[in-house]
Formats: structure tokens, sequence, C-alpha cells
């Protein structure tokens, strides 16, 4: 008879996330944050998976099948992988690898509360250079057409379009 030990260790939950301070949330989102250029229209985007996955708002790439993506100061060309229109989002995919990534939060109610600090991130058109952020609070949940959007009365400039929207935790939701 042979037999075959095997370890469990016991897993831990996970810790909840931390509420970080406002130049915290900057240092762990702005690395990932890009701005996006098309023949059309320019906007922001972020970096969700380190081999050069981002995602923006389907109007940033409306019409188009590839964009130029600036990240820290580097120009890639990007090629748009899909979107959808009905909820205003795109995913587009930069030959690169190592990127810092922004971690995905919970958007739901239950994590996500109206009066709640948001942080915008973005590339204001107004403003030249490097990534700006503001905070705001969640101060709706208005649901159009089925779809949950979350309002929110952090400044959202022309440019900042595809942005992420931030939780205290430093998460985008």
């Amino acid at each position: 008879v042979v037999e075959k030990i095997v370890e469990v260790r016991p897993t831990t939950p996970p810790v909840a996330a931390r509420k970080l301070e406002s130049d915290e949330i900057y240092s762990k989102i702005a690395p990932a944050v890009v701005l996006i250029e098309t023949n059309e229209d320019s906007g922001t985007g972020v970096v969700i998976e380190s081999d050069g996955i981002i995602i923006t708002n389907a109007h940033v790439v409306c019409g188009a099948s590839r964009a130029t993506v600036k990240i820290n100061g580097n120009i890639y060309t990007a090629s748009v992988l899909g979107r959808d229109e009905n909820v205003d989002l795109a995913i587009l995919k930069i030959n690169r690898s190592s990127l810092q990534i922004a971690e995905l939060g919970d958007s739901s109610e239950v994590a996500l509360k109206r009066g709640e600090e948001v942080y915008t991130f973005g590339y204001p058109l107004i403003f030249q250079g490097d990534v700006t952020a503001t905070r705001g609070i969640l101060s709706a949940r208005p649901i159009l057409d089925g779809i949950a959007w979350l309002q929110t009365d952090a400044s959202i400039h022309p440019g900042n379009s595809g942005g992420p929207l931030v939780n205290n935790k430093g998460q985008v939701v």
C-alpha cells in the first residue's frame, strides 16, 4: 500500500485593505495611468494587467483600431481589442510587460457607499505633462437603461475621460 501525504496549510482570509491617505493613493495609482491619443480624440486610461492591458472609455477610441499610449515618458502603439459603447468601456493592449497595474476594487453598494471619498485620475487637456488627481465623494448611483452608474462631485475635465475612479483604499471602482 502506497500512501501519499499531502500537507494542506490553513488559509487566512484576506486582510481588508486599509484606508489610505491622499498621497498614498496618488503614489499607488498614478504610475498605472496612461494618456491615450487617436487621430480624432484623446483621453486617459489605466493599466489593469502588467502585460499591457489597459481600460478606457469607448468614446476615447471611438472608430479607432489603434491608439498612441504614453506611459511614464514612453510612447507605445496600442491595439483596440474591443469596446462596448453601451457601458462606454474599451480594452487596449500594448506590447510591454512588467507594467505597474492599478488594483481593481469592489464598486457594489455594500463596499462603496454614498458619501465616501473617491478620486479621479487623468490627463486633462488644459494641463500638459503629469497625471492629475482630484478628490470628491460618491454622490449617487443612478440606474439608466438597466445599467448602474457612479456619480461623483470630483472635478473631471476634458481629457480625463477613461481615467480611473478610485476608492479610499487605492482601488479602481
